[in-house]
């Protein structure tokens, strides 16, 4: 079932918690894997650095918001 609606998720980046919202986004709340496109997001001025199978997201005022690894 894909829903859409706003995702809220909590990040912790060298200690500093931050609750993130991501509005507008389809969703299905049983998927297994967590997907995010970059290309929305780069539409609402988020930017994203890669670095072999990690990525660092930063908002619009260069602040880190998210960093992941590719598992799988």
């Amino acid at each position: 079932m894909v829903r859409k609606g706003n995702v809220k998720f909590q990040t912790n980046i060298n200690g500093v918690k931050r609750i993130i919202t991501i509005d507008d986004v389809l969703y299905t709340p049983g998927f297994r894997s967590n997907l995010i496109s970059m290309s929305k997001l780069s539409i609402k001025g988020v930017k994203a650095t890669f670095k072999g199978d990690m990525v660092i997201i930063k908002v619009k005022n260069g602040v880190k918001v998210i960093s992941a690894m590719q598992i799988g």
